[in-house]
């Protein structure tokens, strides 16, 4: 029963995308149903979200009408964030959100593995010494033998031209994973999982005028080439899939990657890189894919369409209904089992069938008790009875919530009291971190949510209803609805909190030229709790008053404790943690309008550093780019750092300070008047520091530099790699702080990105740094003498660096807070 249980739930989780509450349109009823006789599944594999070529799944999934899916190998926790200040698992978190977000509106479906973003790779071979090969080829198969496609689609080429160790990597493994998923003897231990060996019929490369602009003449003459036009119109839709794909890359917000919306011819290139069956005259598909072999149902469908008058209602809902039991009759078959779902939402909304469950609040505890009204409203005249609920994710198991056998009428709400008794084990977190990660893979198993998005992970129950006698079963969440003022009506899903949390805003904690501290915490118990509470200090240091092994906690209340440290010594990191007879979590909510509330729990554990660190007491005025928090790290370190607004950047604003340091993608997130610029450029010629931290070329219209200065591409991966002084006596090396190697250990992801290039004289490079067998780099810090002060670049990765608590990183930018530069006219 397991083994069934879980693919089960793998195609549950497969429910049509954007099928929530919103109501469809008729012509949109219309454009599902057409899909229905078409036997076809396509995967789209590639490395990130963003990656996808949104363009070929729009029109994959509506024109062509296959089931088609992206298989991103990672969720991006690597990257930038251009919303917000959340990095790592977090922005992994986000932008897995994200990808569901653009697939509600392309039509696609979203497949992960296990790997962890760990930041930019040069080449494949680099990547592979972090990744876990074998595990993520064996996610990779697992999703091909799940859904059993016909094509596979990637993104990249498997040479390694110049791009992400990880794009180049994603095609490699792509082709593995083509040819093990026909072979019994490549991952046996997935056949007790209720899948079986597939056989992907063609693999094809999307090549991209982006990367060969002479593409169009190269595919003309090689017969390994194919061209789809993927500008088409849909009548149906309103809208041409190019449109439709501009609207679905807009979804990943937290990249800046709003995009126009194209209409008009737009033609994809796929190379045919090995195929198992011949392939016939110009279109790539017509061999792999094609209608249903069911003459009866195929003229059914044919003929079927939604009518608006409602007169032939009976007949065009039997006829779904039928098709419905054809395509469960074939359920083995993974196409046909997503099919059956789509036919329920088909159904559903064509009845305008809304089914709610919603709370009194947002928040709830771990192992509450929870009332809910369950609400049902059938907005068409249909024969429909109420049949039965059962619990469902988070709700206890063995709780049979409510069974009757109402007749639901047209247009009247139907409403029942239910209780819902929560699993004492499940807290509102996302499924893929619960076992948390190693440096490139998370450590939870292909079988146990690691493939999946695990975005529906919210408490919800399934509702069964009979429609013309047939049983149709629905997943319905619990939902807070709620009015805001400016957005209107709100559903959030309900989110329940773990037993007890350790409230703490950041979780590295950092000790500054001293050998003992207090650190205070708060703990809040969400459940009343009295038993083994246990505190585990490790590092070189020691707790004057270690906690007891007992604790007890009311409900609802938060309770303080006070530790002290003692001999703490620079540079040596340690870590406190805490365990309890319940599970105890840190705790923080991401919130954005594009993707909403999502929690995010995390074990108890704060990291501990202790620095040597020498100030001179600067005034600092900090302008924010995209989301870092350097700022806030630097004032954790005793330094006096104020954040300022992009309005502040004037000679009256800046007069206070004595240092500037512009964020991360500064000038390419914030529109920096050339009046305000000039008030930068004046401040440096009074005296003043100004420091740029790293930005993009695309899109840097400013002359941000008071000396001619390019952005380049450099970047160094390796956050190990020797830094090199070029001039041993250069003052930001020294003073305040002596600089030495020991500076440059414990760096994590990378050392910088975006590196200055096409700099005058009137810069000099501070390092040399390069990754293995690569050419030296000299611009990740350029420093200019300007008037009385000192304009700086530099692509260090800070923003990195100081959350993670890296003494050396603070060490060094506390230099170039404090340089004191010789001055030029």
């Amino acid at each position: 029963m397991r083994l069934k249980l879980f693919v089960t739930s793998c195609l549950i989780f497969l429910s049509l995308p954007g099928s929530g509450q919103d109501q469809w349109s008729s012509s949109r009823i219309q454009h599902e149903i057409n899909k229905l006789p078409v036997k076809g599944t396509v995967l789209y594999i590639a490395a990130h979200p963003d990656d996808e070529n949104t363009r070929m799944i729009s029109w994959l999934a509506n024109e062509k009408k296959f089931r088609t899916a992206y298989l991103s190998l990672t969720r991006g926790d690597g990257g930038q964030n251009l919303i917000g200040n959340e990095l790592g698992v977090k922005l992994g978190i986000i932008r897995t959100h994200e990808l569901m977000a653009a697939r509600a509106i392309d039509g696609g479906e979203q497949y992960f593995t296990r790997a962890f973003d760990f930041g930019y790779s040069k080449t494949a071979d680099e990547t592979f010494t972090k990744w876990d090969r074998d595990s993520i080829l064996s996610d990779m198969v697992f999703v091909i033998r799940l859904l059993q496609p016909d094509v596979i689609i990637t993104r990249f080429p498997v040479d390694n031209y110049q791009t992400h160790g990880h794009h180049t990597a994603s095609a490699i493994l792509a082709v593995e994973a083509y040819e093990a998923a026909a072979d019994p003897k490549r991952f046996p231990e997935h056949f007790s999982y209720g899948v079986s060996t597939w056989a992907v019929k063609h693999i094809f490369y999307n090549a991209s005028t982006w990367w060969n602009k002479d593409l169009p003449q190269l595919a003309a003459n090689n017969d390994s080439f194919f061209s789809v036009d993927v500008g088409t119109y849909s009548p149906l839709l309103g809208t041409s899939f190019t449109e439709m794909a501009g609207k679905s890359r807009t979804m990943h917000k937290s990249q800046g990657f709003g995009s126009s919306e194209p209409a008009g011819e737009a033609i994809e290139y796929l190379k045919l890189l090995h195929t198992r069956i011949p392939i016939q005259g110009k279109d790539p598909f017509a061999s792999a894919c094609g209608v249903i072999d069911n003459k009866a149902l195929l003229e059914q469908l044919s003929k079927l369409s939604y009518n608006i008058d409602n007169v032939l209602f009976t007949e065009y809902l039997t006829k779904l209904v039928n098709a419905k039991k054809w395509f469960e009759s074939q359920s083995t078959t993974p196409l046909f089992a997503y099919r059956a779902k789509q036919v329920d939402e088909i159904i559903r909304q064509s009845l305008g069938l809304k089914i709610s469950l919603n709370a009194e609040k947002l928040e709830f505890a771990q192992g509450d008790t929870i009332s809910a009204k369950l609400s049902i409203l059938l907005r068409l005249d249909a024969h429909v009875e109420f049949k039965a609920t059962h619990a469902r994710n988070g709700v206890k198991r063995s709780f049979h919530i409510l069974e009757t056998h109402d007749k639901l009428q047209e247009n009247k709400i139907w409403e029942r009291a239910i209780t819902l008794h929560l699993d004492p084990a499940y807290f509102s977190q996302m499924p893929w971190i619960r076992n948390g990660k190693s440096e490139a893979m998370f450590n939870n198993s292909w079988n146990d949510g690691g493939i999946l998005p695990g975005t529906d992970d919210d408490v919800s129950i399934s509702v069964t209803v009979s429609i013309n006698g047939t049983p149709f079963t629905y997943t319905v969440p619990l939902t807070y609805t709620h009015v805001d003022p400016v957005k209107g009506e709100l559903a959030d899903p309900v989110l329940i909190k773990p037993a007890l949390e350790l409230e703490s805003g950041t979780e590295n904690l950092l000790f500054v030229n001293t050998s003992k501290t207090t650190i205070p915490l708060k703990f809040k118990a969400n459940r009343s709790y009295g038993g083994p509470f246990i505190m585990q200090l490790e590092g070189p240091f020691s707790a004057k008053k270690p906690f007891g092994r007992d604790a007890f906690f009311p409900k609802d209340t938060a309770v303080d404790f006070v530790l002290e440290l003692e001999n703490l010594s620079p540079g040596k990191p340690g870590t406190l943690s805490f365990r309890a007879g319940l599970d105890l979590r840190k705790r923080s909510l991401i919130e954005y309008d594009h993707i909403g509330i999502i929690p995010h729990c995390e074990p108890p554990v704060l990291l501990l550093n202790t620095i040597s660190l020498k100030q001179q007491n600067r005034r600092i005025a900090y302008l924010q780019g995209a989301g870092d928090e350097v700022d806030h790290y630097l004032g954790l370190a005793g330094y006096n750092v104020t954040r300022i607004s992009q309005l502040d950047l004037s000679a009256e604003g800046l007069k206070n300070y004595d240092v500037l340091i512009l964020g991360i993608r500064s000038y390419n997130t914030l529109d920096i008047t050339p009046d305000q610029q000039k008030a930068i450029f004046e401040f440096v010629e009074n005296g003043g520091n100004v420091i740029v931290q790293y930005l993009t070329n695309r899109g840097l219209n400013m002359n941000f530099s008071p000396y001619p200065l390019n952005i380049g591409r450099g970047r160094v991966t390796e956050e190990n790699a020797g830094m090199e002084a070029i001039n041993p006596s250069e003052p930001v090396l020294n003073f305040p702080n002596k600089l030495d190697t020991a500076d440059f250990g414990a760096w994590v992801q990378e050392r910088g990105l975006y590196f200055a290039s096409g700099y005058g004289g009137n810069f000099r490079p501070v390092f040399r740094c390069n990754d293995q067998g690569e050419k030296p780099l000299d611009g990740i810090l350029v420093i200019a003498d300007y008037g009385k002060g000192s304009f700086m670049y530099t692509g260090l990765s800070f923003f990195r660096q100081l959350p993670a608590g890296v003494p050396g990183a603070y060490r060094l930018l506390g230099n170039l807070i404090d340089y004191e530069g010789t001055g030029t006219n």
